[in-house]
């Protein structure tokens, strides 16, 4: 028999409500799911977390160093997580200070310098007044055996005193000049000197008639010298005193002039430059006196008057 659609449902919320009111107070029935896979037997199980790893040894620092310049460059220092010391062929690194012959195998780290031990370029002894008087005094220094030559220009007055008419020969040519001796004391030198001049003079002698242009008056100088060096400048101060004679010859070397010796005396100022050990070279202004007798008038005396500028040679 149809029911109608008011009656079903009016059963369908009956039956919900008897459903509802006998389930009050029990615990409500969980949904419904698909239960999790067992775990599987045969697979690895994870190992536990591994400890963390021991902290690595720091490197022996070096040994404080005793080296007055520092330490050697090399070996140079170990690189971290290194072993110390470093390990190198037998004949590196070389010890310090080096040993003659080397000693093998080197020692590692070298040992400090002792006081005594030898540099490897020599080691200052200090100062010691008196090696460095020797040195100073066999290096650059005026003693022992002494040479000087020297030659130069000179310019020469010479005139006749006491003759009737006047006479006289000037003129300007060369000066050459030869010494020998030794140091007495620490840069004075005694020596003998031999000087010699040949001016090309005008030579006028109007006793005798003579007037020539190209006259040659030669004066010579010889006798003792005594030289003075200052040592800081080596400049040089001397003085000559000997005896001095007095020719002159015509244009064809006819002697017209003959005199007797007598004072003569020189004065050198100068200035020289070592060159090496023991040879100095410099130059000399030397002013010259002289007297002469001559022989054809016997009142008549010669003065001979000489200016030179000399380039000198020495050994010393």
């Amino acid at each position: 028999m149809r029911m109608s659609r008011k009656r079903w449902f009016a059963l369908f919320a009956a039956g919900m409500g008897l459903g509802a009111a006998g389930t009050e107070g029990a615990p409500r029935a969980a949904p419904f799911l698909t239960p999790p896979p067992l775990p599987d037997s045969s697979a690895p199980v994870p190992s536990p977390p591994s400890a963390p790893p021991a902290p690595q040894p720091q490197p022996t620092p070096y040994p404080p160093s005793a080296y007055p310049y520092g330490y050697p460059s090399y070996p140079p220092p170990p690189p971290n997580n290194s072993t110390y010391p470093p390990t190198y062929p037998p004949t590196y690194p070389p010890t310090y200070p080096p040993t003659y012959p080397p000693t093998y195998p080197p020692t590692y780290p070298p040992p400090a310098y002792p006081p005594s031990s030898p540099y490897p370029y020599g080691r200052s002894t200090g100062w010691d007044p008196e090696v460095q008087e020797r040195r100073k005094a066999a290096f650059h220094s005026h003693d022992g055996f002494y040479l000087n030559l020297a030659a130069g220009a000179v310019f020469a007055r010479n005139t006749a005193s006491d003759a009737a008419t006047p006479i006289e020969a000037n003129g300007v040519g060369l000066a050459f000049t030869g010494a020998l001796g030794g140091a007495i004391a620490r840069n004075v030198i005694l020596c003998v000197r031999y000087q010699h001049s040949d001016a090309e003079a005008h030579y006028k002698d109007a006793a005798r008639g003579y007037d020539q242009e190209n006259a040659s008056a030669e004066t010579d100088f010889l006798g003792s010298a005594l030289v003075y060096y200052f040592e800081d400048t080596n400049v040089l101060l001397a003085g000559a005193i000997g005896m001095s004679w007095f020719t002159v010859r015509d244009e064809f070397n006819f002697q017209v002039v003959d005199s007797r010796a007598r004072l003569g005396a020189a004065l050198d100022l100068g200035k020289e430059w070592w060159i090496s050990p023991n040879w100095g070279m410099g130059l000399v202004a030397r002013g010259s006196y002289g007297t002469a007798k001559d022989r054809s008038a016997s009142a008549a005396a010669w003065t001979n008057l000489g200016l030179s500028l000399l380039f000198s040679a020495t050994y010393n």
